[in-house]
């Protein structure tokens, strides 16, 4: 149990800095409880504000393409994020851990949508490979793509679908680094 807590503690360090929400260290669940739905209502609110300023932004087109892609991810984070045959103390923790990770990999998306900068994680990766002599830059993204393609999630398959097409729309983003760039962030 404390291992659990320690581990939830340290994911959401990870996932925040400390001017956008606390950490939650406590060993109470409920006291744990609260303070993760105040973390998940400021990642959200954030995440709305980005969907909200990217919709002013873009032009009726876009705005459609978003709206279908946001669709598409609603629906995706939902089901990942569903409590499956877990009812222990923990259940509500997991899934609001689940909705502040979806949620916050949402907002660095529309983020980078907005203005093309950012995901640095994924292609600092592949610079990091590519520095490498015996990896190819274009085997990462092959692997990653092949590892999309064998997904029997139709709910990923949908929102990376929906998100790619705007983003090659939007930036110009090849296919192949679209869904290699999200299938990066996903595990």
């Amino acid at each position: 149990m404390k291992s659990v807590l320690l581990i939830f503690a340290l994911v959401l360090k990870l996932v925040f800095t400390p001017a956008h929400a606390e950490v939650c260290a406590d060993t109470d669940i409920s006291k744990l409880e609260a303070c993760s739905v105040r973390n998940y209502r400021i990642v959200d609110q954030a995440l709305g504000k980005k969907y909200h300023q990217l919709m002013e932004e873009s032009d009726g087109s876009t705005q459609k393409a978003l709206i279908l892609a946001e669709k598409s991810w609603i629906n995706y984070k939902e089901k990942s994020c569903e409590i499956n045959g877990n009812a222990g103390a923990e259940a509500s923790l997991d899934k609001l851990g689940c909705l502040i990770k979806l949620s916050k990999l949402r907002s660095d998306e529309l983020s980078y949508l907005s203005n093309g900068i950012g995901m640095f994680g994924f292609f600092s990766h592949l610079a990091f490979e590519a520095a490498d002599d015996s990896v190819n830059r274009e085997i990462v993204i092959e692997k990653l793509t092949s590892k999309f393609a064998s997904s029997k999630d139709s709910y990923w398959r949908s929102y990376v679908a929906q998100n790619c097409k705007m983003t090659s729309t939007l930036l110009a983003e090849d296919q192949n680094m679209c869904v290699a760039r999200l299938t990066f962030y996903k595990n």
